[in-house]
């Protein structure tokens, strides 16, 4: 039914957007998401993503969470919940004024 919608939800990334041993990272995830959107074909799938993804490991770190950020709007992220170490962030403003998607 076209009423129908799908949800996928992220949380606790916290910056692993690498993988590691071959496991995980945020290329990874993009091509599971995009598998899931052709298999359930016109349903609406929201991508929401709950907190905590922004610190974590040394490449988020140093770029303040620029790649987990800009990552996730690549994924087409419907809406974004925040997590305790999101809220101590100190771009967290700038990402969510520039998001296309709520905070």
């Amino acid at each position: 039914a076209p009423d129908e919608v799908v949800i996928l939800g992220l949380t606790h990334l916290h910056g692993e957007v690498l993988p590691y041993r071959g496991i995980g990272g945020l290329a990874k995830l993009g091509g599971w998401i995009e598998q899931e959107r052709r298999r359930f074909g016109g349903k609406q799938v929201l991508v929401l993503a709950g907190g905590d993804h922004l610190r974590g490991s040394l490449l988020a770190d140093l770029d303040q969470g620029r790649c987990v950020f800009e990552s996730l709007e690549t994924l087409g992220v419907a809406a974004y919940g925040l997590g305790a170490d999101d809220l101590k962030h100190p771009a967290l403003p700038s990402y969510a004024l520039t998001s296309r998607a709520p905070f």
